[in-house]
């Protein structure tokens, strides 16, 4: 659904592209190894190829068609890029209904934590009643989602709920699962840009800890999984930064904090404790105070 200003954005750059006449079409231009995973261990879903042959195509039957995918590719391209610009702040009304929605994997849905509220998205919600008393939260943390499974199951539920404010915390199963980076980032462009189209929410995403520090992995895991953990941060705050995302960087705290810390993490080497989901609660608060109206 387009707000009012979606509107104008698209009226804009359409009268853009008007102006700057036809474009023209242009030609678009290692495996990962599995660690152990706190979850059970399955390999990346692959999906087949069709062995049929595309039949030869005249290029100048097809160039008007080649030159309206590309404007529309470019218009796309633009509303991105002007969304991007403009910083979404939550709602000034503190009286009105708001609907916080969570997603992502365990540490969403809890585990770790003694009390499933206790987690950081609990302790999340705890803070916006303050602000806005009639916050209400749906959490639809899935134990064990990759990105891909956000996608399918959790962001549908999200979008139909038209949600204020959504969190997404989600990747480390993506790489003890032996995704491959590119995947991952696919997903994180689906999940940012649905939730930038279709909802006025503001979306808030973390950064992943160092899963290096976490006790459960051998020494060479610990060298895989350290630099995944950085590529797919990498791949998360470029998403992030083209749709407009807030992020929020729990990488630099976890390595500053968690060595001389250990009660942060919880009894089973990997996910947090309670103490660890606070500390994860503050981190994200400042990323909620950051979209604030004044």
């Amino acid at each position: 659904m387009y707000s009012s200003s979606k509107l104008w954005l698209v009226l804009l750059v359409g009268v853009l592209g008007l102006g700057c006449g036809q474009w023209r079409g242009e030609p678009t231009t290692g495996p990962v190894a599995a660690v152990a995973s706190p979850t059970g261990t399955s390999g990346p879903r692959t999906t087949p190829q069709s062995d049929a042959v595309e039949p030869a195509l005249n290029p100048a039957a097809v160039t008007g068609q080649g030159t309206g995918l590309a404007r529309r590719g470019r218009e796309t391209t633009m509303i991105q890029e002007i969304e991007a610009s403009q910083v979404r702040t939550l709602p000034r009304d503190r009286e009105s209904e708001f609907v916080y929605v969570a997603l992502g994997d365990s540490t969403v849905a809890g585990v770790g934590a003694s009390r499933p509220d206790l987690n950081y998205v609990g302790r999340v919600h705890a803070r916006l009643r303050d602000l806005y008393p009639r916050a209400r939260l749906t959490n639809l943390g899935i134990p064990g989602a990759t990105a891909t499974d956000v996608v399918r199951e959790g962001l549908p539920r999200a979008l139909a709920l038209n949600p204020h404010l959504v969190t997404v915390s989600v990747g480390p199963n993506d790489i003890t699962r032996g995704r491959d980076v590119g995947q991952y980032e696919a997903d994180l462009d689906t999940i940012f840009g649905a939730l930038t189209r279709e909802t006025p929410a503001v979306a808030i995403a973390n950064l992943l800890p160092d899963l290096a520090l976490a006790p459960r992995f051998s020494p060479e895991e610990k060298a895989t999984v350290g630099r995944l953990t950085a590529e797919f941060n990498d791949a998360l705050r470029r998403q992030a930064d083209r749709h407009g995302v807030e992020v929020v960087d729990l990488y630099e705290p976890s390595q500053r904090e968690v060595p001389d810390r250990p009660s942060l993490v919880s009894e089973d080497d990997y996910h947090p404790s309670d103490e660890g989901y606070a500390r994860w609660a503050d981190l994200m608060w400042g990323g909620v105070e950051a979209r604030l109206t004044q």
